[in-house]
């Protein structure tokens, strides 16, 4: 769980932030940008 404004250092450095699932940690994750891609 992340708080919104525990995200804003690397959303005004442009950081991209990754996410991954402690109980499956090789799978990818999901990938926090500024972009919008919402493809899957």
């Amino acid at each position: 769980v992340l708080h919104p404004q525990s995200m804003r250092p690397a959303r005004e450095g442009d950081i991209p932030v990754r996410v991954k699932n402690s109980y499956n940690p090789k799978a990818p994750g999901t990938l926090i940008t500024k972009a919008r891609d919402m493809s899957k």
